[in-house]
């Protein structure tokens, strides 16, 4: 799915940064709307009644009640839309591109370089594994009042 989009990306914008960076939003949007929208729906409505009651006006009610409520779940959002975006940018390099990690494994793939082609495999998967870690302990640092289970 996401190679079509890269295609019609190119054509649209070219091979340069614009469509990578376009194509990157595309991907790692869905996750985050869709966390977000899933979090302030499950809020329950009685927060908001008695914030309202105690006379907070709409941006207190949002900043002081909805946001905090919803914010470890958005996170997990952000975690997921990562991921997407860290195998979509390997994916457009294997595409269109000349540098990249995901190049490298194509080109070693042509001139079969297998050890070439492991490491970086190896390092897709460490790097992947340090950026789910580096945000789950910015969400433990930040968001101390989600569970830890």
């Amino acid at each position: 799915m996401q190679s079509r989009y890269y295609t019609l990306l190119i054509l649209w914008l070219g091979i340069g940064e614009a469509s990578k960076v376009l194509l990157l939003f595309l991907s790692a949007l869905p996750p985050i709307y869709l966390a977000a929208y899933d979090a302030v729906s499950g809020i329950n409505i009685e927060y908001r009644n008695n914030a309202a009651s105690l006379g907070a006006n709409y941006w207190q009610i949002f900043l002081r009640v909805i946001f905090p409520a919803s914010l470890p779940a958005i996170m997990t959002g952000v975690r997921s839309a990562v991921g997407m975006a860290y195998t979509t940018i390997v994916s457009a390099e294997m595409i269109a591109s000349t540098s990249g990690i995901g190049w490298m494994v194509i080109d070693a793939s042509h001139y079969l370089k297998t050890d070439v082609m492991i490491v970086d495999i190896v390092v897709m998967g460490i790097t992947g594994m340090l950026l789910d870690w580096f945000l789950k302990q910015f969400s433990h640092h930040f968001i101390q009042w989600q569970g830890r289970g």
